[in-house]
């Protein structure tokens, strides 16, 4: 079971909207303006930089405009459907340094499509999109036996992705429902 209100990288970019926030204070009173922002920051890009590495094996991070290109070589119209999926809140995105950014591993590689157990852990457990812990949780390797992440296991072995998304998020869900 992950720690949703403990997430590094959900709080290194809260810490990062804090930053701006802050930023436009020190404009204001320059001796406020701490020495922490450049670690603050420091401490997000890091973060950043493993969801990278461990989105890497499965597709990586994508931009939109990365994303749309790709989607409209697998099929052509494909990225039409982007915008649909985006409302429904079924794709998993990071706003990063204002640029988009989508795991690679939710869309069938073959058809450009989201994968139909991705949009089923989506739906059934409502999750928010946006949310950095569950790009954490897609990327980082899971304990026990199997030490692949989820993202690894929805490219490769559908069946045990939904098996850890139940043991990521079953409990939560259940509770907040």
């Amino acid at each position: 079971m992950i720690s949703h209100s403990t997430s590094t990288l959900s709080g290194c970019l809260g810490a990062s909207l804090e930053r701006r926030a802050r930023r436009g204070r020190a404009r204001e009173a320059p001796d406020r303006a701490g020495g922490s922002d450049f670690a603050t920051q420091y401490r997000a890009d890091v973060a950043f930089v493993m969801l990278l590495k461990g989105l890497r094996s499965t597709g990586g991070l994508l931009q939109w405009s990365e994303l749309v290109r790709w989607l409209e070589g697998c099929r052509p119209g494909a990225s039409a459907q982007l915008g649909q999926w985006r409302i429904r809140t079924a794709l998993c995105e990071l706003h990063w340094r204002g640029r988009l950014w989508l795991p690679a591993c939710q869309f069938d590689p073959e058809t450009g499509q989201l994968r139909p157990e991705w949009r089923r852990m989506m739906q059934r457990f409502g999750l928010n999109p946006s949310d950095p812990a569950l790009l954490q949780w897609l990327s980082a390797p899971q304990p026990g036996p199997d030490p692949r992440s989820p993202a690894e296991l929805l490219a490769g072995s559908p069946g045990d992705f939904e098996a850890a998304a139940q043991a990521a998020w079953g409990q939560t869900w259940a509770a907040a429902a």
